[in-house]
């Protein structure tokens, strides 16, 4: 799971956070001193924090998630996401 920062009323996260639940983080975005950045700046994505419940609802539109292509062959398949990181 990942690991988010609520701060001054902002809901902050590391942009290799970000990429780790698939969301694609532009190349130029406004970074705080830590490195977090603000869910505020990523355009289209909605939250909702559940406090009582410790729990984060991401609404991500589809062209701020990182695409998939599948190549298979027999006895080989392999998973490659748009920023171009392989998983087998």
């Amino acid at each position: 799971m990942g690991e988010f920062v609520f701060r001054q009323g902002k809901l902050l996260a590391k942009p290799k956070e970000l990429r780790e639940f698939r969301i694609l983080v532009p190349e130029i975005v406004p970074m705080q001193a830590d490195g977090l950045v603000s869910f505020a700046d990523l355009e289209g994505l909605t939250y909702k924090i559940d406090q009582a419940r410790q729990a984060l609802s991401l609404t991500v539109p589809p062209n701020r998630l990182m695409s998939t292509v599948l190549e298979a062959s027999p006895g080989n398949c392999t998973a490659r996401s748009r920023a171009g990181q392989a998983r087998h």
